[in-house]
């Protein structure tokens, strides 16, 4: 975050990954238009192999964000900000997020609860890979050696790369949420519950 040529990092934010699950759920026959159960995963300490490797995923819980009573489906989206590491004894400025991990453990404690009900967590899937990345770091590159001198020039194209990076990290993120969507319905297509 420090200069122009550092990754910028694109989120998913909460709203739009409940509509794309929504959408995606809806699709299949599923209807998230019912308050969901007071169920909370807690359980989200995770301890590493080394003496400061203990942390804490997210602010403490996860609950659930949609919910079909009928089907006895609900579901919840693991946010980056959510999913922020929180390290014991550690006193940095930089922070890491884990929304996969968080989820595997949200899913193991949601587990745990009491009742019939089926929950599919899904996690913000990052900002994809190499592929994204070296393709951003070669633009880049390109505006340094041929706008070097031409500093108008120089931020109207760093501008138009960011903006298109950002664009197809969120086509990205969104196309591996539904995939995650997708999954979980045939998963309940598979055990009969829809």
């Amino acid at each position: 975050m420090g200069c122009e040529m550092v990754v910028p990092p694109v989120y998913l934010s909460e709203q739009e990954a409940l509509a794309i699950i929504r959408g995606a759920a809806e699709a299949a026959g599923l209807m998230f238009g019912d308050a969901p159960p007071g169920y909370v995963a807690t359980s989200n300490r995770v301890d590493g192999k080394g003496k400061n490797d203990r942390y804490t995923l997210g602010d403490g819980s996860v609950g659930l964000d949609l919910y079909d009573a009928k089907a006895g489906v609900a579901a919840a989206f693991i946010t980056m900000r959510g999913a922020t590491v929180q390290y014991d004894g550690w006193g940095m400025s930089i922070s890491d997020h884990k929304p996969r991990e968080l989820a595997e453990l949200s899913a193991a404690d949601f587990a745990k609860q009491k009742g019939d009900l089926t929950v599919g967590l899904f996690y913000d899937p990052g900002n994809g890979g190499q592929e994204l990345y070296d393709e951003f770091s070669q633009k880049m590159q390109e505006l340094y050696e041929n706008y070097a001198n031409d500093s108008a020039k120089h931020e109207e194209k760093w501008r138009e790369i960011i903006a298109e990076y950002e664009a197809k990290i969120r086509a990205y993120q969104a196309e591996q949420l539904r995939a995650q969507v997708l999954d979980f319905i045939e998963w309940l297509q598979a055990q009969g519950i829809i």
